[in-house]
């Protein structure tokens, strides 16, 4: 008996389950006359970029356009902040190309897929003063997508749910999550000039890029390398974006931004942009515009690598020098020179001293030596004296760097690069020149 009540009730529970479906399923439109039977995909915008010179935006949580002219693109709201260029063109594109897979045109059956309360609404403004409108109506019940509304064709598309909610979104879901124009590395090629200051924690310094290439300019004057730029210093500031945006009215003082642990300053395309960072717990740092109103939260991992001391930009050698990078280098020990000459690359590489041309062999170790000043400490005061060895290399780019070993006594020597001396090397980086010294004397008298 009790089975069968339990049998009774289970059924009542279905009966009941399966009436709701049927509900459910009887508010679902009746598009059988007003839908084409095709699976056709409607062009429901098909335009070019360059024919839209705004779309604006109005739903429930905000009010913006988007414009486009000749400078760029650019950003109309209530609030003033810096929003990615990036994501403005990708909107305008996507508002430039919306296709539909359902197509209803039966205006009294309009009401169904939400046409009495639009979530959205969108206008185009076009470069021929025309405008088009579009509404974002309800989501399908099912899932499939949303219903859109176009008011020139009064027609009712179903598009997919991603389109649709690019016009439910607020103007601060396009605020930029970095502080610098820099998506890949060939933006560097822009960079002019990158100081960074420590608050008094750290030795502030300032590197430059000319068509010579990087140099460290404060506060000693050194020529970096490349590699060692890319890795140590502007890597890292490529890294600098947000996952979170933390407020976009707020003080950065409030967030103890006005006592950073790194003020960066960057000079790029001839504007200059700033950025004041400090950590936080849970191996996470805020990052803010001194002068704006938006902080941001990110991992911090690349604020730790601008962290480092500006001696992780030379590496294990005071100057570094690639074959190709040579035309000319003089050596110079106890009043005897030896000129060099470097043409070709690659494969095709030459160096010559007098008549003689070195070997690979020969080659290699001259670059071991010349690269071989290992940084064993720095100066805290100028140097002076008679150089125990001297060397003037012309580079390719035009520029020519005098580089002398001036003695400090207990085997160490001051390297002295254009006049300057900052570091100091070893008894073992002036023994390998000497050595390579006497090599190429003994090759260019064979000859």
């Amino acid at each position: 008996m009790k089975a069968k009540k339990r049998a009774a009730l289970w059924l009542t529970v279905c009966a009941a389950a399966l009436s709701g479906l049927l509900f459910l399923l009887a508010r679902e439109p009746d598009t059988k006359a007003a839908v084409t039977a095709e699976t056709t995909v409607y062009p429901i915008v098909d335009l070019s970029v360059a024919d839209i010179a705004a779309v604006k935006v109005e739903n429930g949580s905000a009010s913006f356009a988007v414009l486009q002219g000749p400078d760029g693109v650019e950003m109309v709201s209530r609030s003033a902040n810096a929003y990615d260029a990036t994501q403005m063109r990708a909107f305008l594109y996507a508002a430039a190309h919306i296709t539909g897979s359902r197509r209803v045109t039966d205006a009294s059956a309009f009401a169904n897929y939400g046409a009495d309360a639009p979530r959205a609404t969108v206008t185009l403004y076009l470069a021929d003063n025309a405008q088009r409108v579009l509404e974002v109506l309800a989501d399908h019940p099912l899932g499939e997508g949303t219903y859109l509304y176009d008011k020139e064709g009064n027609s009712i598309y179903l598009v997919a749910r991603e389109v649709a909610a690019l016009f439910l979104r607020t103007e601060q879901d396009f605020i930029a999550h970095t502080l610098f124009p820099l998506s890949t590395r060939e933006d560097y090629a822009q960079i002019e000039r990158i100081v960074l200051q420590y608050g008094g924690t750290g030795r502030d310094y300032t590197v430059e890029q000319t068509d010579q290439g990087y140099s460290l300019t404060a506060p000693v004057r050194l020529r970096l390398s490349q590699d060692r730029v890319y890795a140590n210093l502007l890597d890292p500031v490529l890294q600098l974006y947000a996952d979170t945006i933390l407020a976009t009215d707020a003080d950065p003082a409030a967030y103890g931004l006005d006592q950073p642990e790194l003020t960066l300053t960057l000079t790029i395309a001839g504007e200059t942009r700033r950025a004041v960072l400090r950590r936080t717990d849970g191996n996470r740092c805020l990052m803010a515009d001194p002068d704006g109103h938006t902080v941001y939260q990110l991992d911090d991992a690349p604020l730790l690598s601008l962290l480092q001391d500006y001696t992780t930009l030379v590496g294990g050698s005071i100057v570094t020098y690639a074959a190709g990078d040579l035309q000319d280098v003089t050596l110079t020990r106890d009043g005897a020179s030896l000129f060099l000459t470097f043409s070709g690359s690659g494969d095709s590489l030459s160096v010559r001293v007098g008549a003689a041309e070195l070997d690979r062999a020969e080659r290699t170790a001259l670059l071991q030596a010349l690269n071989g000043l290992t940084p064993t400490g720095e100066l805290s005061a100028s140097a002076t004296g008679t150089p125990v060895f001297q060397w003037t290399a012309t580079l390719r780019t035009g520029a020519v760097e005098t580089v002398a070993l001036l003695p400090l006594g207990q085997e160490l020597y001051a390297v002295s690069i254009n006049g300057e001396a900052a570091f100091v090397t070893d008894a073992q980086a002036l023994s390998s020149l000497q050595t390579q010294f006497d090599v190429l004397n003994d090759l260019e008298k064979k000859e």
